[in-house]
Order: structure tokens, then C-alpha cells, then sequence
């Protein structure tokens, strides 16, 4: 027999292994062929598993284990799965609390709203209003458009002594076939210790017209500027302890019946004709519910209004409050933005709104915008240094022609 043959039979007769006896041969010279061959002659046929030998250097890429590549592809697709889900529920809660707003209704806003405002002790405030005023009077024509403006703050922490301040500013002008005129008035104000200060900032006017019967007016306005130039900067003081005293008594005369009517008719808001909320909108970096809704006042606010100011007859008397009757019973349609989380009001805008006066033959409608700010945040007021009585301001200006008799008590 072959020697290889009776090495390798002899081999695997004694219980060794053919990796074994391979290595010893490839040892001895013999090559892997003629070792292979050999045990296929004694009928030793290749195992199934051949062994793999490691080279000294791989000479093909390391490729990462499948089951490696799966786990991180599982680990990402994970991670976006919960990205999403928290971007959804995120994005839910959004537009509830932005569009639904909240389980609120318009009207369960605006009792929220009456309920704060007792809470309220200070707040700072903005309002313009612009219009236009139509006058047959020919004798003394009005200026037509107007744009009025005031900025100030209140504070009433201390109701026996409130506080008050402003700034009013009024630009108007006029130009039809034959009137020809503008007006601008900037005043301030102040109000504490029962006491009111007014001071002219700005003024001057200027008309012109082909209508003799207005000659009066042009009279009145070379009067009115050379009168207003003695008057600028200076700060005249008013005694406003009778305005308060008339309050006071205004507000101790009502029974509690009438001021739990009064309660009564504000909360049940038979006034308000429609109402809607809008949605969830931002005044000055504050989330606020938009509430739009349609005024009209009735019969029952007129008899409401009849009774308070029936305590005082000079006011129940007067033009004004006649004129408030008709007021009232106009449809207003009103923006209104209120504090979603305190109900304080923060912005108010109003459809143009229209008063007749058939006595001077005059109409004017205007539409209004007033901004709050700063609640609840006190305000320190001085009184001007230098101030006057407007009795010793005329008395200084006029000299004795006002010594007989106080124009200003």
C-alpha cells in the first residue's frame, strides 16, 4: 500500500482526527491535494463544515453582523415613532386650547369678566376715536373729521382718595365748498385729593369761509388763539368736592333692591343680541378670548338708567342723559379681548356708532378703540407746583373785570 495511505489509515484506525493527521502531513511536504486525494481513496469523504483557516491579515472588509444592523435600525425607527407621536399630541393640545379656546361659553367669559373687574384697583389705559360731524347750522360749522386720543391711568386702591391721570389730544379739520379749517388741542390732567389740574399742551386753530353768516366763527377763532397762548403750560385747579359729593350721594341713594336690579341685568345680558368667541389671540404677549358680540340696549336698561340718575335732578334733567335713552337703544357691535386666565379686559373695539342732535341740527358718528394695561400696578401722582384757581388765573389775566364776582368758586 502507499506509504500515505497506510499513514493516514493507520492514523484514523489509532482514533485521530483528520485535522490532525492533515497537519501533520502538510508538516511532513505533503500538499493539501494529495492529502485530500488520499482519504477519498480509503473513502473518507470531505466533511460537510470544512475547516477555515484565519489569514495572518484579513484581505476583505469587517462587515457589522446582521443582527447589529437590525438593532440600530429599530433603535431609530423607534425614536422617530415616539418623535411623531409626541409632535401629534403636541400639535393637539395646540389647536384645542388655540381654536376650541376651552369648554367655556362666550357668555360664561364675559360673566368672568364682571366677576374680575371687582377685582380690579388700577389699570393703565389707550383709546382713539375718530368720526365725522355733519352740521346744517351754516351760523357755526364744526370741523367734520376728528381724531381724538387719550392716554393715561386710574387707581383706586384708596376709593376715598382715587388717582387719575391724562393726556387728550384732538386733531380735527374741515374743507367743503365753503369751509376751510383744522384744530389741534392737547391738554393734560390730573385728579387726587379731590382736586382736578388741567393744563393746555397744544393749541391752534385755523378757519376760513365764504359764508357770511360764519364770520362769528372766524371771530372766535383770532380770540380763541391769542387767548390760548396766555394759557399754555400754565396749571389750573378745580375744586371737585361737590362732583364728588354728588357721586357719593348718587351711589349711597340707591337701595339695595335697585342695586341688585342693576346686578341682576348686567349678569343676565338680555343686551347682548349675538355673541361668539373668536379664538385664542395674543394683546401685548397676553392670551386672550376674542369675543365678538352685537349691544343693544331696551326698555330695561332705560328705566334702570331712569332710576340712578333720578337720585340726583339736575342730572336726571339734563340733555345728556335724555340723550343716553336714545343712545342706548342703537345696535353697537363690539371686538372685545379678555384675559384667559384673569378676565380682565384688554381691548375693546367698536362699529362706528351715530348721535342726532335735531336742535343744532347736527350728526356725528365715530367708531372707537380703547387698550388696558398694567392692572392692579399703583400709580403715584404729585400735584403741579405753581398751580391756580381759575378765578385768580382770569383775574390775572384780565384784571379786575372779574373781581365783582368769581367765575370759579
Amino acid at each position: 500500500m502507499n506509504p500515505l495511505l497506510t499513514f493516514i489509515d493507520n492514523s484514523i484506525n489509532s482514533g485521530v482526527s483528520r485535522e490532525v493527521i492533515t497537519t501533520q502531513l502538510l508538516s511532513q511536504g505533503w500538499t493539501k491535494l494529495d492529502i485530500d486525494n488520499a482519504f477519498l481513496s480509503l473513502g473518507i469523504a470531505k466533511p460537510v463544515t470544512p475547516v477555515i483557516s484565519v489569514p495572518a491579515q484579513p484581505v476583505s472588509p469587517v462587515i457589522p453582523p446582521v443582527q447589529t444592523i437590525q438593532k440600530k435600525s429599530s433603535m431609530k425607527l423607534m425614536i422617530a415613532i415616539i418623535v411623531i407621536v409626541l409632535l401629534v399630541i403636541g400639535g393637539s393640545v395646540y389647536a384645542y386650547f388655540t381654536f376650541n379656546a376651552s369648554s367655556l361659553t362666550p357668555k360664561d367669559i364675559i360673566r368672568n369678566s364682571f366677576n374680575a373687574s371687582l377685582k380690579v384697583r388700577s389699570f393703565s389705559f389707550m383709546s382713539t376715536s375718530t368720526g365725522e360731524i355733519k352740521s346744517q347750522n351754516s351760523s357755526f360749522p364744526l370741523l367734520s373729521n376728528f381724531k381724538f386720543t387719550t392716554k393715561g391711568a386710574i387707581d383706586f386702591h384708596t376709593p376715598q382718595s382715587p388717582l387719575f391721570n391724562a393726556d387728550f389730544s384732538i386733531n380735527a379739520d374741515t374743507n367743503d365748498a365753503t369751509n376751510t379749517g383744522s384744530l389741534l388741542l392737547g391738554l393734560s390732567t390730573l385728579y387726587l385729593d379731590k382736586n382736578s389740574y388741567l393744563s393746555l399742551k397744544d393749541f391752534n386753530v385755523s378757519f376760513s369761509s365764504s359764508d357770511p353768516k360764519a364770520m362769528q366763527t372766524q371771530m372766535f377763532v383770532g380770540l380763541a388763539n391769542g387767548f390760548a397762548s396766555s394759557l399754555k403750560d400754565k396749571w389750573i385747579k378745580f375744586d371737585m368736592s361737590n362732583a364728588t359729593n354728588i357721586a357719593t350721594t348718587t351711589q349711597t341713594s340707591l337701595s339695595d333692591e335697585d342695586k341688585q336690579m342693576i346686578r341682576d341685568y348686567f349678569s343676565g345680558m338680555s343686551y347682548i343680541t349675538s355673541i361668539s368667541n373668536v379664538g385664542v389671540e395674543n394683546i401685548n404677549n397676553v392670551p386672550t378670548y376674542h369675543i365678538k358680540m352685537t349691544l343693544q340696549g331696551d326698555q330695561k336698561m332705560a328705566d334702570m338708567l331712569q332710576k340712578i340718575t333720578s337720585t340726583n335732578k339736575a342730572v336726571a334733567d339734563s340733555a345728556q342723559t335724555k340723550d343716553l335713552y336714545d343712545f342706548i337703544k342703537q345696535k353697537i357691535d363690539l371686538d372685545t379681548w379678555i384675559g384667559k386666565t384673569d378676565f380682565f379686559i384688554y381691548k375693546i373695539v367698536s362699529s362706528p356708532v351715530s348721535v342726532d342732535d335735531p336742535q343744532t341740527k347736527t350728526e356725528m358718528s365715530s367708531s372707537h378703540e380703547i387698550s388696558f394695561s398694567d392692572y392692579n400696578t399703583p400709580i403715584s401722582i404729585s400735584a403741579p407746583q405753581n398751580s391756580v384757581t381759575l378765578n385768580v388765573l382770569l383775574n390775572s389775566l384780565f384784571g379786575g373785570l372779574t373781581n365783582s364776582k368769581p367765575l370759579v368758586k
